[in-house]
């Protein structure tokens, strides 16, 4: 999918970049809880300083930092989109999309970088939101990609997604 200059600007600058926002994430702390140490993970969305990956590598973790348009700094892997990974994480990237089309997109890609029997995990926070989210909805679109191996529950004002990619 191409976005515009104006499209990737608005969707770079949701980006969160203090540590205040590292302490207080769940999906990397469910991570921690559910990764093995020699899983291959990837942060999809990471922001540009990549700070979820710094905190796992520090956990003895291997991930790798993957985003796009001007978040791409040097904490990125230019080749992270050539390799399949055991898990992979979007903390706080879903509700951002701009649109369906976009949702879609960032979901089958993220669909070819899973191993068969990889986890996909992210969250759906309340706000911000750039397009209006269906559960039901997300869930059947989920389930088109992924498989019907979805797990989702709200927790405080988001919803959490583990998602299993089957056959």
């Amino acid at each position: 999918m191409n976005l515009s200059d104006d499209q990737i600007k608005e969707v770079n600058g949701t980006a969160r970049n203090s540590s205040r926002f590292v302490e207080q994430a769940v999906i990397p702390k469910l991570v921690e809880e559910m990764a093995k140490p020699d899983w291959r993970i990837l942060d999809y969305g990471s922001g540009p300083k990549a700070l979820h990956v710094h905190r796992l590598r520090d956990l003895g973790f291997n991930v790798t930092a993957h985003d796009f348009g001007n978040n791409i700094t040097t904490e990125h892997d230019p080749e992270a989109l050539t390799r399949t990974y055991d898990l992979v994480y979007a903390s706080n990237v879903i509700n951002v999309q701009i649109s369906h089309e976009m949702l879609r997109s960032t979901l089958v890609e993220i669909s070819t970088l899973l191993d068969l029997g990889g986890v996909f995990l992210f969250n759906l926070p309340k706000e911000p939101q750039k397009i209006d989210f269906d559960i039901q909805d997300l869930v059947l679109t989920l389930s088109e990609i992924f498989g019907d191996n979805i797990d989702y529950r709200k927790r405080n004002s988001s919803w959490i997604f583990t998602i299993k990619k089957g056959t």
